[in-house]
């Protein structure tokens, strides 16, 4: 079982190398897959230094289309069974990825995703303030106006087999991209819930979870609309759990979710 981590990158030289090193430490089998957006402030001098540890580099200056689309094109990359993206501000536990391998050993439905605990760490007093973990998680919650649904991505994981099948992330949408695309995985299968810290999360003021908050609470409740929009036949008929759905309904509504990935990647496509 092999794990691709994406890490991906612009201009921030001073967590960089955290991030690497954070990679690097699990101890499982990986590859580490790191796409950077032509930074010019030091950062690919400190990914140089990493080169013979880092399985692939891709510097993509010629098309920038953002973070979603970085994130994808180091997906398009990978070939690990298990797949998970960091952001370069934050970084992993050192033990962290060998604490979520054996929740896929024992779950080994191909749209198996998990779900685990990081800690808020907050830059400038140098201390965690607290830990984000999801207790329920399913598509009532994810369409509750105004919930704060927020899974810590960092501490997310899943497999290839869901990623190719509902992904990709949403290229246009710099904010919400993967809420969104949890939002699609939630309407496929339920997640593994994992008590396990296996992530941290930089909190400060040049996050873009800081700086964006507001606008980010705009566009998830614009999520929230456009999903019970479109298969509210199905949950008000049957509830908002997928997992316990009759065969037919299940089917019906992975039709539509298909039908909506094909739209995403048609949208991706064109851009």
């Amino acid at each position: 079982m092999k794990f691709s981590i994406v890490l991906n990158s612009f201009n921030q030289v001073a967590t960089i190398e955290r991030t690497i090193v954070s990679c690097i430490k699990q101890a499982v089998d990986k590859e580490i897959i790191l796409v950077d957006a032509g930074s010019t402030d030091g950062t690919l001098e400190i990914v140089e230094r990493y080169r013979n540890q880092i399985d692939k580099i891709i510097v993509n200056t010629s098309v920038d289309l953002g973070q979603s689309h970085a994130i994808n094109l180091g997906f398009a990359n990978s070939t690990g069974d298990i797949q998970c993206w960091i952001n370069s501000d934050d970084w992993f536990e050192d033990d962290g990825l060998e604490r979520i391998e054996p929740i896929f050993r024992a779950n080994s439905h191909p749209f198996t995703w998990v779900i685990a605990c990081c800690n808020l760490y907050n830059e400038e007093q140098k201390e965690i303030f607290s830990v984000r973990r999801v207790n329920h998680l399913d598509m009532g919650v994810a369409l509750e106006y105004g919930s704060r649904f927020w899974v810590p991505q960092q501490s997310t994981f899943w497999r290839r087999e869901m990623f190719e099948t509902v992904g990709p992330l949403v290229v246009h949408d710099h904010v919400t991209m993967d809420v969104e695309m949890f939002m699609r995985f939630t309407a496929m299968r339920k997640p593994y819930l994992s008590s396990e810290v296996v992530s941290n999360y930089a909190f400060h003021n040049a996050s873009k979870g800081s700086v964006l908050r507001m606008e980010s609470f705009v566009s998830q409740n614009k999520l929230r609309m456009h999903y019970a929009a479109m298969f509210q036949s199905y949950f008000a008929t049957e509830g908002l759990d997928i997992g316990n759905t009759p065969v037919h309904f299940r089917r019906a509504l992975q039709s539509d979710l298909q039908r909506f990935v094909s739209h995403v990647r048609s949208r991706n496509a064109a851009s």
